[in-house]
């Protein structure tokens, strides 16, 4: 709603960053799509339509998380493989996004992020009694995540490229003569 109203809060403050956080339990996946293409296509579309809103009114940069996985499957490791299958179509989509992404879009690798928590990632109590995902647990490593992107984003991460000229940064002239 926010993205959508012209007069909405996020338009009347104009972020520079925007960050759109999303989970596989967002898109209501059946254990079986009829269609992945079409599933996974609609969902790319309507990410695009409102990266495009975001730009055209706040010219900020977007932040996609990209979709992460369910920790149970109906079909196992069959849905990867399987036609419809959840993890295959939110492969599909995940590869849409990253494909279909402009400048102006960078996409947040959620499911390397997933991969890294292991099980602490889900927790089905906190999702069916408040609608919380990930878990408590994998909170700070996803605020971890999300903040390096913003810096980067925003040019605040700093390189650095130290060379040492003969007896500038320590005395000698290791390089050339060895540590003897």
């Amino acid at each position: 709603q926010e993205i959508l109203d012209p007069n909405s809060g996020l338009a009347r403050f104009k972020p520079d960053i925007v960050f759109l956080p999303a989970s596989w339990r967002d898109l209501r996946l059946p254990s079986i799509v009829e269609n992945e293409n079409e599933f996974a296509g609609a969902i790319a579309d309507q990410a695009q339509a409102y990266w495009k809103r975001l730009s055209d009114r706040l010219g900020c940069h977007v932040v996609q998380h990209a979709y992460d996985f369910p920790s149970d499957e109906a079909y196992g490791y069959l849905s990867g493989s399987l036609p419809g299958g959840r993890t295959q179509v939110i492969q599909l989509l995940n590869r849409l996004l990253l494909e279909n992404a402009p400048s102006h879009v960078s996409i947040l690798d959620t499911p390397l992020l997933q991969r890294i928590e292991g099980a602490r990632w889900q927790n089905d109590m906190l999702w069916h009694s408040f609608q919380q995902h990930p878990a408590s647990e994998s909170l700070p490593a996803v605020a971890d995540l999300m903040a390096a992107h913003a810096r980067a984003v925003l040019g605040l991460t700093g390189k650095v490229l130290v060379t040492d000229l003969d007896n500038t940064l320590w005395q000698g002239v290791i390089g050339e003569d060895g540590v003897e």
